[in-house]
């Protein structure tokens, strides 16, 4: 049962990549990543306060579902928004989270069912959470729309290519001289 109960968080995200792509492109992504944190934080708070198994596997396949928008999301914004050298570094950080977020919480979890009891792992969880809602809450709209920033950005750097191939044409004529 306990191990259904880890394992299900990865249906809901299953369940999540199939929905966040589409929903992602066709809703503003700050309301749909803001809904998504708060009731990532909902499910976990909710998992703590029942004993009932059917709605134990109801949170947690719902805290995987809410969960994965960010990860299908967040690769596409350092994409989008970072330069050459960010763009591998802000990739490089969100890679690694996973697999230390994954080894911080298990190792957490340990150390709380030893001490005071392993709801205590969900309650920080998910008052860990909290700022990250305040601050995407306060960032600007601007900042999230990728499909907009991503068409501003190509067409700013075609812009670019044909001024700069124009100057390259300019700077290297057939009818100059001194070639």
């Amino acid at each position: 049962m306990f191990g259904f109960l880890g394992s299900i968080v990865y249906l809901g995200q299953t369940i999540g990549s199939a929905l966040s792509t589409g929903m992602l492109q066709k809703y503003d992504a700050k309301i749909i990543l803001s809904t998504c944190l708060f009731l990532n934080v909902f499910s976990l708070i909710m998992f703590t306060l029942t004993d009932v198994y059917i709605a134990l596997v109801i949170c947690r396949m719902c805290t995987g579902l809410f969960q994965v928008f960010f990860c299908i999301y967040f690769p596409v914004w350092a994409d989008v928004f970072g330069n050459e050298i960010q763009k591998s570094q802000w990739l490089t950080y969100l890679l690694i989270a996973s697999p230390l977020g994954v080894i911080l919480g298990y190792g957490m979890t340990a150390f709380f069912l030893d001490n005071i009891g392993w709801r205590w792992a969900f309650y920080i969880q998910s008052f860990l959470l909290l700022p990250s809602m305040v601050g995407l809450l306060m960032t600007p709209k601007m900042y999230f729309n990728v499909t907009e920033a991503g068409r501003l950005i190509r067409n700013l750097n075609s812009q670019r290519k044909k001024r700069d191939a124009k100057q390259g044409a300019d700077l290297i004529s057939p009818t100059d001289p001194k070639q």
